[in-house]
């Protein structure tokens, strides 16, 4: 008896590509990268060289679409791929799990098992789920998903316990190992009959921007002084695009001076009878000099137009609008925080071709009360930080950094959101989203009364969350019930099904909570996708250094060199050194 298991690997690349000198490249590749899984159980009959085998065949293609042009306009900064639908059937995205049982001779090896005449594919039913789900058809583009399995059941819910099986790794290092050795087909096919385009746009756009008060002094590249402007002014290294002109207008509204940034992405598809199906989402951030308030503008729409410069005659199927107002106080940069931490968030998201029909509120007060104060000032790091400060750490240590961190995190969370004239979409999802919080909260509850008679259209959210140990108490006020789950937490990471499946995502939900006065979602999530990595700076002073990762030590650097940066895995020669003196 004998195991055999073989994993090929192919990646091939054919074609053209042209650059026209002007920030354009014309392509014209077919590009393909494919793997196959193929294991085996085979026991050889003596003397006479056959064997009899069973098996599995996992098999994984994906290609590329052909006929990309890829451009970059230097004027409004946008980045922009164009595909041509081309005029043959194209499987995409290819994956298959085949079992089966084959009898033949050592020599016919050679040929591949399920291309052998003799192999048997296993099928334990004869009325197999065939199913075909259209996905580019809004777009007039015949992209479809198609669906050929034996499994039991084929929904939601299926597809989500076996990706529970799974951790994230495994998709690629495993090779697509399956975990139910059902026989199973899924194509992602592309098809020119029925394709209504005649080309396919992505593109990406960003600007940033900054304006100015008569409080603001401006360094200009080449001049030798300063100026303080006379009334504010918006700058930036390019002229501002038409269509960031009015979101920056809404962002720099109560804003007396600050920087935004400007992103647009979307999608155009142009139809072969002239008209033009657009998708685009305008997002917009600001945040004030000082660093206590930030705006948040999005803007989605999916409309159709005969005339992609004239805005007047679009029809438009739907639009998103989401705007959101924030305002904190900001701790010391040392020591312990004396007032009261607090943030406040106003968000209202619109929907509606002109986003009028419906429309959701958010309020959000967090603060961090007196009692998560104490903790902080007399937890162990704590304790140890005010003896730091005592021996003259002017600046802090490691301890008072983990100090801080505590004393900085909000443990006060009261939430409200109110809604007007919800679509049956936006209310089927809003109510998709209580069943799964109910769901997480079940283990937590202690109280859950059904039938009430809550304020209608409205619900509120309280949290208080213990800084010893992290759990949270919460209540939910919904119009038709209400909750109560007391010592909410996380649960052990080792067994946490989510932390299992995908390690970065599940890091990423403790950017969201609990939240840190000091913390900046931007640069955290950078971090975490970077593993690390990130724009942290070393600083050396006079008589303190900070550190990368944000520690302040009193210290004199002397006339002997000191190491700040070096790789600690000696995998490359390099060291970054400082000492007092002039060379």
């Amino acid at each position: 008896m004998r195991f055999l298991a073989t994993l090929p690997i192919l990646v091939s690349m054919q074609g053209n590509m042209k650059g026209d000198g002007k920030g354009g490249i014309k392509s014209d590749v077919s590009a393909e990268l494919s793997w196959k899984l193929s294991s085996e159980i085979r026991v050889e009959i003596p003397f006479n060289g056959n064997y009899i085998a069973s098996g599995v065949d996992v098999r994984v293609d994906s290609r590329a679409p052909k006929e990309l042009n890829f451009n970059y306009d230097l004027n409004n900064h946008q980045i922009k791929v164009t595909w041509t639908p081309g005029n043959k059937v194209t499987d995409l995205l290819y994956y298959h799990v085949k079992p089966y049982t084959v009898t033949r001779n050592v020599a016919d090896s050679v040929k591949p098992t399920l291309e052998d005449q003799a192999t048997n594919l296993i099928s334990v039913t004869n009325k197999p789920i065939k199913r075909e789900f259209s996905l580019g058809d809004r777009f007039g583009v015949n992209v479809k998903l198609m669906e050929h399995s034996e499994s039991d059941f084929s929904d939601k819910m299926t597809f989500f316990q076996a990706f529970q099986k799974w951790d994230i790794n495994g998709f690629s290092n495993l090779g697509f190992v399956p975990l139910e050795i059902r026989n199973s087909k899924y194509v992602l096919r592309y098809e020119p009959s029925g394709t209504r385009a005649r080309s396919v746009s992505t593109y990406f756009q960003y600007q940033y921007a900054t304006k100015t008060s008569q409080h603001s002094v401006v360094y200009e590249s080449g001049s030798p002084q300063s100026r303080v402007p006379s009334e504010p002014e918006v700058i930036s290294t390019s002229t501002i695009a038409p269509e960031f002109r009015p979101v920056l207008g809404r962002l720099f509204k109560n804003l007396e001076s600050g920087n935004a940034h400007l992103m647009k992405t979307g999608l155009v598809a142009e139809q072969k009878d002239g008209t033009f199906i657009f998708f685009n989402a305008t997002v917009g951030l600001s945040k004030n000099a000082w660093f206590t308030k930030d705006f948040t503008d999005i803007q989605i729409e999916k409309y159709t137009t005969s005339d992609p410069s004239a805005r007047a005659n679009k029809k438009v199927d739907f639009a998103v609008c989401h705007t959101a107002t924030r305002n904190w106080n900001k701790p010391p940069t040392y020591g312990f925080s004396k007032d009261v931490l607090y943030l406040t968030e106003e968000d209202q998201i619109a929907f509606g071709e002109q986003c009028d029909q419906s429309k959701i509120r958010f309020k959000a007060k967090v603060y961090r009360d007196d009692y998560a104060a104490k903790a902080a000032m007399y937890s162990p790091a704590g304790q140890q930080c005010q003896k730091d400060l005592a021996s003259g750490f002017m600046y802090g240590s490691p301890a008072c950094t983990k100090a801080r961190r505590m004393d900085q995190t909000y443990n006060n969370y009261e939430l409200s959101a109110e809604s007007d004239n919800l679509s049956e979409t936006a209310s089927y999802w809003l109510n998709a989203a209580r069943q799964w919080v109910n769901y997480r909260l079940y283990p937590f509850t202690v109280k859950h009364i059904r039938g009430q008679s809550n304020a209608a259209n409205r619900a509120t959210w309280t949290i208080k969350r213990d800084p010893y140990t992290g759990a949270s108490n919460m209540t939910f006020v919904r119009p038709t019930e209400t909750i109560v789950a007391v010592n909410v937490r996380r649960g052990d990471e080792t067994v946490n099904q989510w932390a299992r499946f995908s390690p970065l995502t599940f890091a990423y939900s403790k950017v969201f909570y609990p939240l840190s006065a000091r913390s900046n979602f931007i640069r955290d999530a950078a971090s975490l996708t970077s593993g690390g990595v990130t724009e942290a700076r070393c600083y050396v002073g006079s008589n303190a250094v900070y550190t990368y990762d944000g520690v302040h030590y009193n210290y004199t650097v002397s006339e002997c060199p000191h190491v700040l940066m070096t790789d600690c895995h000696k995998q490359s020669e390099i060291a970054v050194t400082a000492h007092q003196g002039r060379q």
